[in-house]
């Protein structure tokens, strides 16, 4: 029996389900399960999946799973030559080391299956946002990563992966004139009173964030879960990128992509030394000019035209 453990953050466990699932089509009568600390949710309504996957930090799971297995394996794709050098990206990475090849032409992304359940509050967090904004169509944007934090001056992420919060407002101020704005993030990192974007009233689980991700027009996203979601429910949109590269944090071929400068790779879960000297060296790729900020914004007009259309 083998167990395949994915640990870090939400969006990892969702770039790892492409090659999960092709793991299974290769390996149909063998036993394996997986192992998703906190995140074992994700899976849920993915036949090929559900039942196989289960939560370490559980009861009976030392017993039922881990010393009944013959292997174990932890895939890390940051360890990955093909990855840390800027090939590939994180889905292709886990199907390199799960499923032991260079060919990833086969991987499917669209991999998410919602419950009637959370298809209806998708429906009805996006219909509020109509009430409130009454714009014909709806974007949610998801500004921030996970290490965003509030300081004195403002809310800052030295791992330089989300949006600069002057920058999220001025797209936020020019985007409401024309679209329902869904606010997609810790309420904390919002100023008390933000009249451009519509904050759903009570916190979302993650589930329900991909019910309303699922049937928006359109994600704003920068390197945090907000953009894996949309590609795993086959949404539109754009990535705005800062200190981490398209290639490998996000999907250059399906979104459109903002880098304003390509960034010097961080290391991380390799040296953490290494990792802050990158960040120092890539401050610049967050500090979108004026210009850069009206591209993006009328960029993503054009996107929403062409969904009309």
């Amino acid at each position: 029996m083998k167990i395949i453990n994915i640990d870090g953050g939400i969006g990892r466990v969702i770039t790892a389900l492409p090659a999960l699932l092709k793991y299974y089509q290769n390996h149909p009568n063998e036993e394996w399960y997986v192992s998703i600390m906190g995140w074992d949710y994700v899976p849920l309504g993915i036949p090929e999946l559900q039942e196989r996957t289960f939560n370490p930090d559980t009861k009976g799971s030392w017993e039922n799973y881990f010393m009944k297995a013959d292997e174990v394996i932890c895939p890390e794709p940051y360890c990955l030559p093909n990855f840390y050098m800027g090939k590939i990206s994180l889905s292709e990475a886990f199907d390199e080391i799960i499923n032991e090849t260079e060919e990833h032409d086969d991987l499917n992304y669209e991999t998410l299956n919602l419950s009637h359940a959370e298809i209806r509050k998708g429906q009805e967090v996006i219909y509020k946002a109509y009430e409130a904004q009454g714009k014909e169509q709806t974007i949610v944007i998801n500004p921030y990563g996970s290490t965003a934090q509030v300081c004195p001056l403002g809310v800052y992420d030295d791992s330089l992966r989300s949006i600069p919060e002057s920058m999220f407002n001025q797209l936020c101020e020019l985007l409401a004139e024309d679209y329902n704005i869904i606010y997609m993030g810790y309420r904390h990192l919002l100023p008390t009173e933000n009249k451009f974007v519509y904050i759903p009233e009570h916190d979302l689980h993650i589930r329900e964030w991909m019910g309303v991700i699922s049937q928006v027009d359109y994600l704003i996203g920068c390197d945090s879960v907000g953009q894996h979601i949309a590609r795993a429910t086959g949404t539109q949109g754009c990535v705005i990128m800062g200190g981490t590269d398209s290639v490998n944090m996000s999907y250059p071929d399906y979104f459109r992509i903002f880098q304003r400068k390509k960034p010097v790779y961080s290391p991380m879960r390799i040296s953490s030394v290494q990792s802050n000297l990158a960040e120092r060296l890539n401050k610049e790729c967050v500090e979108y000019t004026e210009e850069e900020i009206l591209n993006i914004y009328e960029n993503i007009k054009k996107d929403m035209k062409n969904i009309l259309k």
